[in-house]
């Protein structure tokens, strides 16, 4: 193809002018990491003890991390790590979405009290509750039971759930307690 002398003083301008500052933009992407210890949060925020009986699955869509527990009749609870920047809604909007998972009323602010308990870790105190209920999706059969805790640390806010079949989930609390205890700031490994 052979372009006119004519057309080539028209085609400079037109780029010229096409390649402006504000048609220019850069983007940072972030080094994808080797897989990180199996004791440390591949952020470098956060550390923690992954219990022996816990599998390290791949980390997915918002989860930095994810885990499946098997209970002693085979079936698996699913574990998850989601950090968001902020409140991320606060305790109560959170509280009452976990809630909404199970097909259970949401809670008022007074009665969060009720329906939590402060665990205590190094990185600081989480807010965990225990609900039961059904899953609206139908993907967990029978009664369901979720775990989850909230953690408020600098301007991220940390969330730890494990869902599943109510059996499984309760085989599951004593290492999620253990679990949420090791949590400790990355530097203090």
């Amino acid at each position: 193809m052979r372009i006119r002398p004519k057309i080539l003083p028209l085609l400079s301008i037109l780029f010229l002018f096409g390649c402006q500052d504000q048609d220019v933009h850069t983007y940072r992407i972030a080094k994808e990491h080797a897989e990180a210890p199996s004791n440390a949060a591949p952020t470098g925020d956060l550390a923690w003890k992954i219990p022996a009986n816990w599998k390290t699955l791949p980390a997915s869509g918002m989860r930095l991390a994810s885990f499946a527990f098997e209970g002693k009749s085979g079936s698996k609870a699913d574990i998850s790590i989601v950090v968001l920047p902020g409140m991320a809604g606060g305790d109560l909007a959170n509280v009452n979405r976990w809630r909404g998972q199970l097909g259970l009323e949401p809670l008022n602010e007074a009665s969060i009290v009720a329906h939590s308990q402060k665990i205590k870790s190094i990185a600081g105190a989480l807010l965990m509750v225990d609900f039961a209920g059904t899953d609206p999706k139908g993907e967990i059969r029978g009664k369901a039971r979720m775990l989850g805790a909230m953690l408020s640390l600098r301007d991220k806010q940390w969330f730890f759930k494990v869902m599943g079949e109510d059996p499984v989930v309760t085989q599951a609390k004593p290492s999620f307690l253990q679990f949420l205890k090791s949590i400790k700031p990355a530097s203090n490994s």
